[in-house]
C-alpha cells in the first residue's frame, strides 16, 4: 500500500494569497496534518495534542483515526495523491488548485461580512489609461485653475497646458500606467484653522498625481454596478447633496422619531486602517495594477514640518480625489449595511452620522451598540464627548439647526461667512483690486446656494443674508461691477427638493 502525502499549505503559500481567513479551526481528520506524523497509538493518545504542533485542535479517537487513515489510503493501481489543506481546514486539490469557497455566514474580520460592490471589468487598467479618459481629467482638473501646486510648484494651468499641447509626454505617462511603473511624488501639506483654535492638515498633490487619481475615479464609477452604495448616503455622489440630507430628515421627523443619537467619528479621515482598506478594494477591484496604484497614492510620502519625510502609515490624505471613494463610499458602506441590517433610520453626509430613534432609552442603546461595532470591528476610534443623545429639535445637522420646525442657519457658520465676505471688500478698499471683489462674491453665492435648496429652510433666513450682502457692497465699492455682476439675484442651479 502506498502512503499519501500531505502538504500543509502554510508552508507553501504566503498567507496573502488566501482569499478568506477563518478564525478558528475545524476539527478534521489528524491524517491531513503536518507530516511527518507518527501514528497514533491506542494507549495513551487519546484526545491529546502529543505528537502535534500546539496550534492544532484535538485527534479524534485512535479508532476513527485508523479508520480515516484507511480510507484516505490509495486503492491498488492508484498513484499517490498530494492533499493541500489551507489553514481555514478546506480541501485544495494539488491537481486542479480550486479552492472550496467557504459557507455564506462566512466572516472575515479584515472584510467584514457585507456586500462589497464589484467593478466587473477584466481590462480596468487599459480602460485608465485612455488618452480619451486622460483628456477628460486633464479638462475636469484644469477647470479649478486657482487651486495650489504641489511639492513641485507647477501651476495648474502650466501642467495641463503642457499636457494638451504634447501628445508624446501624454502617451509617456500613459506607458508607465499600463506597465505599472507610474509613482506618485510627494505630497505637501497645509494646516487650515478650525473652529475652536485646532488645525485641520489638508494634503496637496502635484497636478500630474491629481490628473492619474481623477482618470481612476472617472473609470471605476463608470463601470460600478447600479446603485451600488446606500440610498441614505448623501456625500460625493450624483444628485446627493445637503438638500436631499435635509428631505429624508424631514421624512424621519414626519413618522414620528424624536431623538437622534449623533455619531462623530474622531478624525476619520486620517484613522482609517489601510490593511482594511486594501483587503475590501482588493475584492472591489480586481487588477492589481490599479489597487497596487491606489496603495502607493495612500502611501506616499507627506512633507511635514521642517521639510521632514513620513511614509503614510494610515488615513486617506485628506484633499486627495481618491478620499472620498476610498473611505467615504467603500469602507463606510459597510457601516451604512450594518445599520439597514439592523432596521434603523439614519442620514449620514461623510463622516457626519445622525441616527434617529423613538424614544431617549432605545437611542442610548442604538449608541452603545454602535460605538462598540464602529470601534471593535471597523477600528475607527469615536469621539465619546461628541457623541450624544439629543431630542431632534436639538440637533445641529450638516450647518442647520431646527427652530420652531423650521431650518435655520447655524450662527457661527453665518458669522465666519460673512466674516470672509468683508474682509474680501475691505482688502478691495485698500487696493482696488476687482480680484477680490470677485473672490468675496464667489465665496458668499456658493455660501447661499449651498442653503437656498434646503426644503423647510424658514423664509426669512436666506433674504435677510442676501439684504445684508447687498448694503455692505454698496457702504464699501459702491457701484463697481454691481450693474455688470449683480449676483444677489440668485436662483438655484436645480428645482428644490420636495
Amino acid at each position: 500500500m502506498t502512503k499519501t502525502n500531505h502538504i500543509d499549505i502554510e508552508t507553501m503559500w504566503d498567507k496573502s494569497h488566501v482569499e478568506y481567513i477563518t478564525p478558528s479551526f475545524q476539527p478534521i481528520a489528524s491524517t491531513k496534518y503536518n507530516t511527518p506524523m507518527r501514528e497514533v497509538q491506542a494507549d495513551d493518545r487519546r484526545n491529546t495534542r502529543k505528537g502535534q504542533p500546539e496550534h492544532f485542535p484535538r485527534t479524534l479517537s485512535p479508532r476513527k483515526d485508523d479508520q480515516t487513515a484507511a480510507g484516505n489510503a490509495p486503492q491498488d493501481g492508484q498513484q499517490d495523491t498530494v492533499i493541500l489543506i489551507c489553514h481555514s481546514g478546506h480541501d485544495c486539490s494539488a491537481s486542479s488548485h480550486n479552492w472550496k469557497a467557504p459557507p455564506k455566514g462566512f466572516y472575515d474580520p479584515m472584510i467584514g461580512k457585507h456586500y462589497i460592490p464589484v467593478v466587473k471589468v477584466p481590462d480596468l487598467m487599459e480602460r485608465i489609461a485612455d488618452d480619451t479618459n486622460f483628456l477628460q481629467a486633464i479638462a475636469a482638473v484644469g477647470k479649478d485653475k486657482h487651486k495650489a501646486p504641489g511639492c513641485d510648484r507647477k501651476s495648474v494651468e502650466d501642467v495641463c497646458t503642457n499636457l494638451l499641447t504634447n501628445p508624446a509626454v501624454r502617451e509617456k505617462v500613459l506607458q508607465q500606467l499600463r506597465l505599472g511603473e507610474y509613482r506618485p511624488e510627494k505630497v505637501r501639506t497645509v494646516q487650515i484653522p478650525k473652529p475652536g483654535g485646532k488645525k485641520r492638515i489638508l494634503g496637496i498633490a502635484t497636478v500630474m498625481d491629481r490628473i492619474v487619481q481623477t482618470m481612476i475615479l472617472q473609470v471605476v464609477t463608470a463601470n460600478l454596478p447600479e446603485n451600488p452604495w446606500c440610498p441614505f448616503s448623501y456625500a460625493y455622489h450624483y444628485q446627493s447633496n445637503v438638500a436631499n440630507a435635509i428631505a429624508e430628515v424631514n421624512r424621519i421627523r414626519k413618522e414620528g422619531y424624536r431623538y437622534g443619537i449623533t455619531l462623530d467619528l474622531k478624525s476619520f479621515f486620517d484613522n482609517v486602517p489601510h490593511d482594511r482598506l486594501m483587503q475590501k478594494l482588493r475584492i472591489h477591484i480586481a487588477d492589481k495594477r490599479v489597487t497596487g496604484l491606489v496603495h502607493a497614492f495612500l502611501t506616499a510620502l507627506i512633507i511635514g514640518k521642517k521639510r521632514t519625510l513620513t511614509k503614510n502609515r494610515k488615513g486617506t490624505p485628506q484633499g486627495s480625489v481618491i478620499s472620498p471613494w476610498l473611505a467615504s463610499d467603500l469602507y463606510l458602506d459597510e457601516l451604512d449595511q450594518e445599520m439597514t441590517r439592523r432596521g434603523l433610520r439614519f442620514v449620514r453626509y461623510a463622516d457626519d452620522i445622525t441616527v434617529f430613534s423613538y424614544s431617549r432609552k432605545a437611542a442610548r442603546r442604538i449608541k452603545a451598540r454602535l460605538i462598540d461595532f464602529i470601534e471593535n470591528t471597523m477600528r475607527c476610534p469615536v469621539n465619546k464627548d461628541k457623541t450624544k443623545v439629543l431630542k431632534i429639535e436639538n440637533i445641529s445637522l450638516l450647518g442647520v439647526v431646527l427652530d420652531h420646525g423650521l431650518w435655520r442657519i447655524q450662527r457661527n457658520k453665518e458669522q465666519a461667512a460673512c466674516a470672509i465676505y468683508l474682509k474680501g471688500l475691505h482688502d478691495y478698499a485698500n487696493t482696488k483690486d476687482d480680484f477680490h471683489l470677485w473672490k468675496a462674491a464667489q465665496r458668499m453665492r456658493g455660501f447661499i446656494n449651498h442653503y437656498i435648496r434646503i426644503p423647510g429652510m424658514a423664509h426669512d433666513e436666506v433674504p435677510a443674508l442676501k439684504r445684508w450682502c447687498r448694503n455692505r457692497w454698496k457702504a464699501i465699492a459702491g457701484r463697481k461691477l454691481f450693474h455688470e455682476q449683480d449676483w444677489f439675484q440668485l436662483r438655484p442651479r436645480c428645482k428644490p427638493v420636495n
